[in-house]
């Protein structure tokens, strides 16, 4: 941020550290780095170009239900949803 200060004009890409994982990705691998606090993960294809995000909901959708609810009448999930989520996944 020293840019900011200095009153430099930053760019998006000055900001964003984004984190990616391929398309074959096991979604374990996914839920430990949302439960890392990862807001979302870039999903890129063979040539390593984006082909999607995946998020918190994406990844409850993924491993079904969350709090014996479907996931379309859930809350939004919380860390401990997707910890749980990480756990049940790895079992």
């Amino acid at each position: 941020m020293d840019a900011l200060t200095a009153g430099e004009e930053l760019s998006v890409g000055d900001l964003a550290d984004p984190v990616g994982l391929p398309a074959g990705a096991p979604l374990s691998d996914a839920l430990h780095l949302l439960d890392l606090g990862t807001a979302a993960v870039a999903v890129t294809g063979q040539d390593g170009r984006l082909v999607g995000w995946l998020g918190h909901r994406e990844a409850l959708q993924a491993v079904g239900t969350t709090a014996g609810r479907p996931w379309e009448r859930a809350a939004p999930p919380t860390r401990e949803d997707v910890a749980n989520a990480l756990t049940d996944s790895a079992a």
